[in-house]
């Protein structure tokens, strides 16, 4: 009913996925710190289970990192593939990604599941998990396919990705949230 006819739209554009932030709130004066990978990874090898707000997970590979953080496919005690976002969180900072994550939905958005945080080993080191839907692919690891194989997106597929792209930033548009890092990584 939301796709263009002969679309394969199982596949849900992220746009609200990764930096989300809200318009009139941004401030740019004072550089957020970033944490270090090694921080990020500590505890988090193939196979550790995280507990978090009584939800297990079970880690399985690291998907994606960035600047602020890693994410992980994981396993939730019911066998369901979820992604698990761990980020350094700094109380002098208000985490928006998690504001405006809470309240979204839309099918063409990401959805959160579940959020926990865990102390570091450092002192006042805490670490936020946001637990997402899990999505196998990327618009970048499609065209990487399709390179490879020397072959071009089907036009349907194009309207799909822009439809389903298109419909999440008006979701998020509507709710005063601005992206800022639409790329094929994040779709």
């Amino acid at each position: 009913p939301h796709h263009p006819p002969s679309s394969h739209a199982h596949t849900r554009a992220r746009a609200a996925r990764a930096h989300t932030h809200h318009r009139h709130t941004d401030t740019h004066s004072v550089p957020r710190p970033r944490a270090q990978v090694k921080d990020l990874l500590e505890g988090a090898e193939e196979g550790a289970v995280w507990d978090g707000g009584g939800h297990r997970y079970q880690l399985e590979k690291v998907v994606g990192n960035g600047a602020f953080g890693i994410v992980w496919r994981a396993r939730s005690e019911d066998g369901e593939v979820v992604a698990i976002k761990k980020v350094l969180l700094d109380r002098r900072y208000h985490n928006r990604e998690l504001q405006m994550m809470k309240v979204m939905d839309h099918e063409n958005v990401v959805k959160l599941r579940h959020y926990f945080e865990k102390q570091g080993k450092k002192k006042d080191e805490t670490f936020l998990h946001l637990v997402m839907d899990y999505l196998p692919e990327t618009i970048r690891s499609v065209a990487l396919r399709h390179h490879k194989r020397s072959k071009r997106f089907h036009v349907d597929h194009v309207k799909a990705f822009l439809y389903q792209t298109f419909r999440a930033l008006e979701y998020i548009h509507a709710r005063r949230i601005c992206h800022r890092d639409i790329k094929p990584d994040n779709l």
